[in-house]
């Protein structure tokens, strides 16, 4: 079974993503016992894009856990103009560096730069049985939107609240 993550960005965490060491500890362990969790329920092909650090965060718990678990695959989606966006630096970086530990890469091809991060998300909600969403609770904004349309999908959904860590 395939589950596919979406959530927050850093910029959108109701806690300073780089700035407080133990929130960010707390969340990464909040995470990686959830994939264990959802290993253990069978899902075996977990599915996130690389757009921002919370998404890195998710493959990283993956990852780990794959090395007790042959049988868990990791993929990542990213549009190309991610791709084009992302010159250097840090986060480039630590990306490529998940990327190659990925069992399998798709990149979603754009005629423009619009539209990029709802075809994106909207490619996992659809590839995906279930979602993980790494969420703050605010019932507006992008990832409420992502909330609403996987259910209008029927998909399932698990959610990690930010703001009850």
């Amino acid at each position: 079974m395939y589950c596919g993550v979406i959530g927050q960005g850093v910029n959108n965490f109701p806690f300073a993503y780089f700035g407080n060491k133990f929130l960010h500890s707390k969340y990464k362990k909040v995470l990686k016992r959830r994939v264990s969790r959802l290993i253990s329920m069978g899902y075996t092909v977990f599915l996130s894009c690389v757009s921002n650090y919370p998404e890195l965060d998710f493959l990283e718990a993956v990852y780990s856990e794959r090395k007790d678990n042959p049988n868990v695959y990791l993929g990542t989606v990213f549009t190309n103009a991610e791709q084009m966006k992302a010159k250097e630096g840090l986060f480039f970086k630590k990306r490529e560096e998940i990327k190659k530990r990925c069992n399998y890469v798709t990149c979603l091809s754009l005629n423009n730069l619009r539209g990029g991060t709802k075809m994106r998300n909207s490619f996992i909600i659809d590839q995906s049985d279930m979602l993980l969403v790494i969420w703050n609770g605010k019932k507006e904004g992008y990832v409420w939107k992502q909330i609403n349309e996987a259910q209008a999908k029927g998909k399932e959904i698990e959610y990690i609240f930010l703001n009850k860590l």
